[in-house]
């Protein structure tokens, strides 16, 4: 029986060039999108990943520990439409490319060995939403589809990995209370004077 484990830090640095649009309003239904507007996203991406057999070895078996480090530079754009104020649907893609770099060991009873590899990698993330986004109540349903692609160095095999899933939520929006409303505002108007000096 084996015994795999896997460890994965994924991790995207993205700049947004259209400050109309409002990432928030998808991603954390924290802000409302109020007309459709869409941006230019270029991401860096990075993640680095292990996975593990930890399997007991005999000496009829053998056991694998891969670890990879992926970078790609990737342009997205995305688009929300919205219909009546509340209502949207929002639409994304960044395609990238990039290399990863792998060290997989293959570990036998008495001995084990070592492949390093160097590919260039294409990696595709997507995203299709809809809902509703009102003053107070918000609902909704996204997708979310990453997929990656790459050959491996001095062979013909291609290696290829998707995911899709997906979310639905709903919520209602509190009002906050005077005091901790105006101390907010206060500091937004602060912050905005020093930004402007």
């Amino acid at each position: 029986m084996s015994d795999v484990g896997q460890y994965a830090i994924p991790r995207g640095n993205s700049i947004q060039f259209h400050q109309p649009f409002s990432v928030n309003a998808i991603a954390t239904q924290t802000e409302r999108q109020l007309r459709s507007t869409g941006t230019f996203i270029p991401t860096l991406l990075y993640r680095y990943q292990i996975i593990d057999d930890k399997t007991v070895l005999t000496s009829i078996n053998s056991s694998q520990k891969s670890n990879s480090f992926e970078i790609l530079l990737g342009a997205g754009y995305y688009y929300n439409f919205v219909f009546g104020k509340d209502f949207y649907l929002a639409l994304g893609a960044t395609p990238g490319f990039g290399y990863i770099y792998s060290k997989l060991t293959t570990r036998y009873l008495t001995e084990h060995f070592t492949t390093r590899q160097s590919n260039v990698i294409f990696r595709i993330d997507g995203n299709a939403g809809a809902g509703f986004n009102g003053k107070r109540f918000f609902a909704g349903a996204y997708f979310r589809y990453s997929g990656a692609s790459f050959n491996q160095q001095r062979t013909t095999a291609v290696s290829k990995e998707a995911n899709l899933s997906g979310q639905v939520f709903a919520g209602y929006r509190l009002q906050a209370p005077k005091w901790l409303a105006s101390n907010v505002d206060a500091a937004g108007k602060k912050n905005r004077t020093l930004n402007n000096i």
